[in-house]
């Protein structure tokens, strides 16, 4: 015996599931690909930054670094830049930080804490990603702002749910249609072949 709508139903789950995982996978691939080459251009600019503050020690010694540093102090506000340089005693030589920070949470060979600043009379925290080198016993940490860049993850994150459930949503929506246009087509032939059997071949 035939059960249009039981098989057409299930042809129509399949169809939507099959669509939503792949599209699913498409757009999670996306957005991990976003999320990892954002983390690899941060990543890129620290270890730049890094590196320039290396040369400039290497090249003049801790004098050097230390007014290399002064000049940069009003970084934050234009770049997000965050900078703090220690001696071996602890004692904060240079830099826009007025102290090392108190939480350095491990992110892999990276640094992340929270940051608090004073913006349009607000006390706003900010997540600051960052390296920390040893230069002979002195301690550099160099770092940037990263509260834009979760913000716009945390955006892709949501739009990437929607889309999976849009989709989804998409997909039911047809996969319903499909369904009863199915099933109204077996019933019809279902129907003109129970009247041929019964002798009817109008």
């Amino acid at each position: 015996m035939i059960r249009p709508r039981s098989s057409t139903a299930r042809l129509a789950w399949l169809y939507l599931l099959g669509g939503v995982l792949g599209v699913g996978a498409i757009l999670t691939a996306i957005l991990l690909l976003t999320e990892r080459a954002m983390d690899r251009q941060t990543d890129l600019v620290i270890q730049t930054e890094v590196e320039s503050l290396g040369e400039d020690y290497r090249g003049g010694g801790l004098q050097r670094l230390v007014d290399v540093l002064d000049q940069r102090v009003d970084d934050w506000g234009r770049l997000g830049a965050v900078y703090v340089l220690l001696d071996p005693q602890g004692t904060v030589l240079a830099g826009n930080l007025t102290s090392w920070p108190r939480q350095l949470e491990p992110e892999g060979e990276w640094r992340v804490f929270e940051l608090a600043a004073v913006e349009r009379g607000r006390t706003l925290m900010h997540p600051v990603r960052a390296a920390v080198v040893e230069l002979d016993g002195n301690r550099l940490l160099v770092g940037t702002d990263i509260s834009e860049r979760r913000r716009f993850m945390a955006r892709l994150r949501n739009t990437t749910f929607w889309g999976i459930a849009s989709t989804a949503a998409l997909m039911a929506l047809i996969g319903w249609w499909f369904s009863r246009r199915v099933a109204a087509r077996v019933r019809g032939v279902a129907q003109a072949c129970a009247s041929i059997i019964s002798g009817d071949l109008a």
